[in-house]
């Protein structure tokens, strides 16, 4: 039998007696499933204390027979995350000496001889460290499939590049004045909301949710991962545009903020935004390699670190799953640090463990304000589920 506990999905059986209970580690019900019935079958085999040995295929044959299917089925609703399975089991065939090895014989050797063929290539460092990490996870699906008892520690290349060009705020008019429609709010969006582009693209206008006549959000499904679905209070100069394209298509109450009828997805993608944004880029004047569309989403999140908004906070609004990508973004002085101490202390912070009632700031009265209401509304079952806490 297969159920969910929790995350991921459960199966349990009686074999000759015994129970067994084992945890897939997927929170997919068909790989769930699978994964049951080649327990099944191992015991079958094993029946008489006899184990048979499984001989471990080639990088390129379970690329191709498990790991693919799997991230099918794994991320059918996720195209991006699909992609990079695809693509980096792509890369990996291409070089024969891992591709031809078989899962137990891939050593460090190996790898140091792919890495440096792919530098040899021209590839970014960052590039072939995402194919790295690739290869860890499919190591890491070949134990769960007895295949390998342990998977080797490949190490990262270090040296990668680091998003840390942003736009300056001398340097923003200039871009949107040269930005077309709909490139200007899609860049104003991502400017005061930190949407990810693609999370951009794919807005509703059910994901639009009007409070009263000053406050609004977005509320974003989040298809990257858990901590990416998340409410984002608008800014006046976001609400200010979304509302006059609002009006301007009817006041509808569904659909894609971002049609396109040329996409087959219905939504703009990619490919119809990049090009009007190098245009933008040349127009406007900036001369910057670094300025590619997602450096807005970076500009919005260094912004709000620098504006003393603390990290836990930056990571809920910014929909990252680990506190650590928003610690990046905040970078307080020795002068907050102790004004921080001197408000604790003036409101009680010294009775937190005798259950001190602490009050919510006013500059942030409005957002507590705004997150109740759409509390009580996720209650009622009338937004998306309100994230947890442990999910930012």
């Amino acid at each position: 039998m297969v159920y969910k506990r929790g995350k991921y999905y459960w199966f349990k059986f009686t074999w000759k007696g015994q129970p067994f209970y084992f945890s897939t580690g997927q929170a997919n019900a068909d790989v769930a499933r699978t994964l049951e019935s080649k327990k099944r079958i191992e015991l079958a085999e094993n029946r008489g204390g006899i184990k048979k040995k499984i001989e471990p295929p080639t990088l390129r044959r379970y690329l191709h027979d498990n790991i693919i299917p799997w991230a099918e089925a794994q991320f059918s609703g996720k195209p991006k995350t699909l992609k990079w399975y695809r693509n980096e089991a792509k890369v990996l065939c291409e070089y024969r000496p891992l591709a031809d090895a078989k899962l137990d014989a891939l050593k460090a050797p190996l790898l140091t001889g792919f890495k440096s063929s792919r530098l040899k290539q021209g590839r970014a460092i960052a590039t072939v460290n995402s194919t790295i990490r690739a290869l860890r996870a499919v190591l890491n699906h070949a134990i769960e499939d007895g295949l390998i008892d342990v998977a080797p520690k490949f190490k990262i290349l270090p040296g990668a590049n680091v998003r840390s060009w942003i736009l300056s705020p001398e340097q923003e008019p200039k871009y949107l004045n040269a930005c077309t429609e709909p490139l200007r709010t899609v860049a104003t969006i991502i400017l005061d909301a930190g949407l990810r582009p693609d999370e951009c693209f794919r807005l509703k206008w059910e994901n639009v949710r009007w409070i009263d006549d000053k406050r609004a959000v977005l509320i974003v499904p989040g298809t990257k991962t858990e901590a990416a679905s998340r409410i984002v209070p608008m800014t006046p100069r976001v609400r200010d545009i979304l509302q006059r394209r609002w009006e301007k298509v009817g006041k509808q109450t569904s659909g894609w903020v971002f049609p396109a009828k040329k996409a087959a997805v219905g939504h703009i993608v990619p490919n119809t935004i990049y090009q009007p944004h190098l245009d933008a880029v040349a127009n406007s004047g900036i001369r910057e390699k670094q300025f590619v569309l997602y450096a807005l989403r970076h500009t919005c999140l260094s912004r709000w670190g620098a504006s003393g908004m603390d990290a836990w906070t930056l990571a809920r609004l910014a929909g990252h799953s680990n506190i650590k990508q928003s610690m990046t973004y905040v970078h307080p002085t020795d002068q907050s640090l102790h004004a921080a101490i001197g408000r604790m202390t003036a409101r009680g912070g010294d009775k937190i463990g005798d259950n001190a009632e602490i009050t919510v700031p006013d500059g942030d009265s409005n957002l507590l304000v705004v997150t109740t209401e759409l509390k009580e509304l996720a209650d009622n079952g009338e937004v998306l589920e309100w994230p947890n806490r442990a999910d930012c």
